[in-house]
This record gives C-alpha cells, sequence and structure tokens, in this order.
C-alpha cells in the first residue's frame, strides 16, 4: 500500500513533527489534476490501499476529490488527523468517499498535556470531539494514534482504557 503525505499544510505546531508542516502549501504540493493523475496510476499498478496522512489532510480542498477518485477506482482508503477540523459534515463527505478508516492522534488524557505537545490550547477537546463525531458517523472505523515520548509514557494504560471507553477499534 501507499502512505502519501498529501499535503504539508497544517494548522498546528506539533513538537514531535518529522513533516516539518508549514501554513502554506509548498511550491513543489502537486495540483489536483497531479493528485488524480497519481490515483490513477496507483490504481494502474493494481495498489489496493492509500494511507492519507499529510501535514494536516483535512484542510486540504483537494482531499475529498481524491479520495472520490480512489472510492472509484475500488482502492481502500484511510486517514490520519489531529481530528480537530472534523465535523459532522466532513465525516459524512469521507463517508460517502468510502474512507473506511480514520486515526485521529491524542497524545495524553490531560487536556494541558496534549495542547502543548500540538502546540495549540484547546487542541485536546477539539480532538475528542473530533473522535466522537468519526464514532456517530456510520460507514468509519475509529482508531487512536499516540506519539509516546518522556512526558507521556506512564499514561499508556490510562490511554488504551480511554479509546477503549471511548469505542475506538484500534489502539
Amino acid at each position: 500500500f501507499v502512505v502519501w503525505n498529501f499535503t504539508n499544510l497544517c494548522n498546528l505546531r506539533c513538537r514531535h513533527c518529522y513533516q516539518d508542516s508549514a501554513h502554506e502549501r509548498l511550491p513543489s504540493e502537486l495540483t489536483l489534476d497531479e493528485k488524480l493523475r497519481l490515483v490513477d496510476e496507483i490504481a494502474a499498478a493494481y495498489i489496493p490501499m492509500v494511507a492519507f496522512a499529510g501535514g494536516e489532510p483535512t484542510i486540504s480542498p483537494d482531499l475529498l476529490p481524491v479520495l472520490r477518485r480512489c472510492r472509484d477506482h475500488g482502492i481502500h482508503t484511510t486517514l490520519a488527523t489531529h481530528g480537530g477540523t472534523m465535523t459532522p459534515k466532513l465525516a459524512a463527505a469521507l463517508a460517502e468517499a468510502q474512507c473506511k478508516y480514520i486515526e485521529i492522534s491524542l497524545d495524553s488524557v490531560h487536556p494541558a498535556r496534549h495542547d502543548a505537545f500540538r502546540g495549540q490550547p484547546g487542541m485536546w477537546h477539539r480532538t475528542v470531539r473530533g473522535m466522537r463525531t468519526v464514532l456517530d458517523q456510520p460507514g468509519i472505523r475509529l482508531g487512536i494514534a499516540m506519539c509516546v515520548h518522556q512526558q507521556n509514557y506512564g499514561e499508556v494504560e490510562d490511554m488504551l482504557q480511554f479509546a477503549t471507553d471511548l469505542g475506538a477499534c484500534a489502539f
């Protein structure tokens, strides 16, 4: 399968980010037409799955057209997101595009610790709201990703319990 860092755009400043994301599109980022052609090439190569990541893929206007092209080719798609942009409208559009699994990052059961790690106050609450929105959308499974580091490694069991209590299918 293909893991596609779909855009460099991101609205957070996460301390661990390997993507070196920016608040603007990179000049070298593929255009929508190029992205759609790439999906056609992926389909022609019989690659059955594409996992979309970022940056933050949900803030790219190209995400839904590309997911729909994947759907039209029968390619299984998943999405990794920070969850803070998830709305019922977006979740419904993702389900319509047949995105089957959404992985949302949550790095602490403590809001202040998560917010500090992600570089934005209030992010924990927006992320958890996004998780609940995904869970309310039929046809999409929720996974929770945790970046384990020195400040939160003691929370792994609590996060497992949180994920279970919330209804996530994976951690």
